[in-house]
């Protein structure tokens, strides 16, 4: 009896020893995504996911697989991945990618399609609302852009981001004093964010507040004058370049002006 006993203790040692290794490397797997994410180091997750769907397959992975491709602007490569997805149509995360990527591509019309499908799955997602209300704008349907982005805001998706794409949008259809009104109180709050600063800029100096929107850009831009740069988006441009951006180009001088920024659906 005793050496039955004996013999059960040490199976049963050894069977946890065996078993050991694989917990570690399990843990250590979870541990160096989780690492990886963290210092955002896009290429070194795409290798680890690429190692676990050679392993097994599994959407999820996939899924975050297309993603961190987009995170490297690599819109191909992300739509080749996610085409892989079993029952793609049913699939909101992966349709959610399938729509960025084919905005990245500026194809707006195709990422509308998949953004209402995943839409008919979850109606009150605020970042598809948000993503459809950017994709209806690009297309110049900025009525429906408002409504979407209205959506957005009533599913609590990001404040901020909202709000500057209505304010964006308003700026599109010419309603300058209402984008103001969107404006003013986020850079308040957030006086940092060059996107807003950009875009209040342009809605001050469209609205005819010339002298604030001076201050704002000499205090954040290295341009020679503020008036020059006032003239050029009197005349049409939209969204001024921050000074940071600026430095890091040393053959660009000047105001550069380009179109109203509109801030993308984060994942």
């Amino acid at each position: 009896m005793y050496k039955q006993i004996s013999s059960l203790l040490l199976v049963a040692a050894l069977t946890g020893c065996a078993s050991a290794p694989a917990l570690d490397y399990q843990a250590t797997d979870a541990n160096r995504e989780a690492m990886l994410k963290d210092s955002g180091n896009h290429r070194q997750l795409i290798a680890l996911y690429q190692q676990q769907l050679l392993a097994h397959e599994d959407d999820a992975v996939r899924v975050k697989l297309a993603a961190e491709h987009l995170e490297l602007s690599d819109a191909e490569s992300a739509l080749f991945v996610i085409t892989d997805v079993k029952a793609l149509h049913s699939n909101v995360a992966a349709l959610k990618v399938q729509a960025k990527a084919l905005y990245q591509q500026g194809q707006f019309a195709q990422a509308q399609q998949s953004v209402q499908q995943a839409l008919t799955l979850t109606p009150q997602d605020g970042e598809l609302h948000s993503l459809s209300g950017i994709l209806f704008a690009e297309q110049g349907q900025y009525d429906a852009a408002l409504n979407a982005l209205i959506q957005a805001r009533r599913y609590f998706f990001d404040e901020v981001k909202v709000k500057n794409n209505l304010a964006s949008v308003y700026m599109l259809k010419g309603d300058y004093p209402k984008a103001l009104t969107l404006l003013a109180p986020l850079y308040e709050r957030m006086p940092k964010d060059s996107t807003l600063r950009a875009n209040l800029i342009v809605a001050l100096v469209k609205s005819g507040h010339h002298a604030q929107a001076a201050k704002l850009i000499e205090q954040h831009y290295e341009f020679g004058s503020s008036k020059a740069v006032i003239a050029a988006i009197e005349q049409g441009g939209s969204m001024l370049v921050p000074a940071t951006h600026q430095a890091a180009n040393t053959h660009s001088s000047g105001a550069q002006v380009t179109q109203v920024q509109l801030s993308e659906a984060s994942e």
